[in-house]
């Protein structure tokens, strides 16, 4: 992986004419269907909603993630387990070959493994999440029976446009034409919409295609197109959040849309739901008699989730922050979002190339309340057993704003 990283001078190459010439030549003979899943927010809580019904429902699945929490292999699932190290080094070692004199930039080459060593296992259905965008993303270089659309919301500006029309015009480019496009977005910016016209994709809009409401303790789905369909009393989704109703509700479209290919009984979306995993999204966990958050949030719209979440499970003591970010997030409005909720903040320097130094976190913090209790340290973990050695039995601690923030935590833990 480190050499990876060397063989391209820029870390980010938003271009598909490189990989797709060493696509070409790993020659895949990919029988699957091929569901890629893009938005900002709620990627991989889908992925692993898509993985579980499908495995309850008997067929055997491949997944693609970015980026891993602890180790590399993460990003590539087998029925929900991690490919082993020598099956990941064949490919490398393969695309290595195939590539020559093109360069590739580190997700480039994971996406080609991805490709080349999942496809090699014959899924029934391979399920990619896009690192970036969409348009552009190296996963757009495969053909996809159906795309889910998330959510649009403000990250990655500098890559992707500084506007939800311009960031909805690159998740857009995924769709094909004739092809299901799902887009679980409430207010889908007109981009996404004018997109899918131009190229006559057969788009599925919440609210209009298909709608679930939430009792409470259950809830309903309906499909209003591709046949109609109504699920009732569905049992919750396992992964926390408010967002992960209408995650489901996208996913259980996706399957809608697929089912002449893939048919999926209601008792697999059910046991599909309640079994459905994935670390570091609102993930409770208990260290030293002390209750513990990892949340991977690391926009505003994710962090309004996580402040949500907090107000409504309150704690007898207080609450500490454990935070680390990337340098090119909008880390004032993340902290603004959630700091009513955050009694003491244990600022973490992240060692990643674009991570933010703890002293740039406690500047921006200050710059949002003067009035605030903090202390930087070196490393998320060393932060995280600050927070352990100084809070009570009744205090809470959440640790969130970066993958390699909650990975690092995870790591040590």
């Amino acid at each position: 992986m480190d050499y990876a990283q060397t063989v391209h001078f820029r870390s980010i190459d938003l271009t598909l004419d490189r990989i797709d010439q060493v696509y070409q030549r790993l020659n895949s003979d990919i029988k699957s269907q091929i569901i890629i899943v893009g938005g900002t927010n709620g990627k991989g809580s889908s992925v692993a909603m898509l993985e579980s019904i499908y495995q309850q429902a008997g067929y055997t699945t491949a997944a693609f993630t970015s980026p891993h929490l602890i180790r590399f292999n993460e990003r590539y699932r087998l029925n929900g387990n991690n490919l082993e190290d020598q099956v990941l080094i064949d490919s490398f070692e393969k695309v290595e070959q195939l590539r020559e004199d093109i360069p590739l930039t580190y997700f480039e080459f994971a996406t080609l493994v991805a490709i080349d060593s999942l496809s090699q296992l014959e899924p029934d259905v391979l399920i990619m999440e896009t690192g970036m965008g969409g348009r552009l993303d190296s996963v757009n270089i495969l053909n996809p029976d159906c795309v889910l659309l998330t959510h649009v919301a403000l990250d990655h500006t500098q890559w992707l446009g500084e506007t939800r029309e311009q960031i909805g015009f690159e998740k857009a480019g995924l769709f094909r034409a004739d092809k299901p496009a799902i887009c679980g977005d409430l207010t889908p910016p007109s981009s996404v919409l004018k997109r899918a016209d131009e190229i006559n994709a057969d788009l599925k809009l919440i609210k209009r295609d298909y709608d679930y409401a939430n009792s409470g303790s259950h809830w309903d789905w309906h499909a209003f197109s591709g046949g109609y369909q109504q699920l009732s009393q569905l049992p919750l989704p396992s992964i926390s959040g408010r967002g992960q109703l209408n995650n489901a509700a996208g996913v259980l479209m996706a399957t809608h849309c697929l089912k002449d290919k893939l048919a999926v009984s209601e008792d697999a979306i059910r046991q599909g739901l309640s079994s459905a995993v994935i670390q570091g999204r609102l993930q409770q966990v208990e260290y030293k008699r002390r209750k513990v958050i990892l949340d991977v949030a690391h926009n505003v719209d994710a962090v309004t989730v996580l402040a949500e979440f907090l107000r409504q499970n309150p704690v007898q003591g207080r609450t500490w922050a454990v935070l680390g970010m990337l340098e090119d997030k909008d880390i004032q409005q993340v902290i603004r979002v959630v700091c009513s909720n955050i009694d003491h903040w244990e600022l973490a320097t992240l060692s990643e190339s674009r991570g933010a130094d703890a002293q740039r976190l406690s500047t921006q913090l200050l710059q949002v309340t003067a009035d605030v209790k903090y202390n930087c340290h070196a490393s998320p973990a060393t932060a995280f057993e600050a927070a352990i050695a100084k809070s009570q039995a009744d205090d809470r601690i959440v640790v969130f704003g970066s993958f390699h923030t909650v990975g690092d935590v995870l790591a040590h833990l």
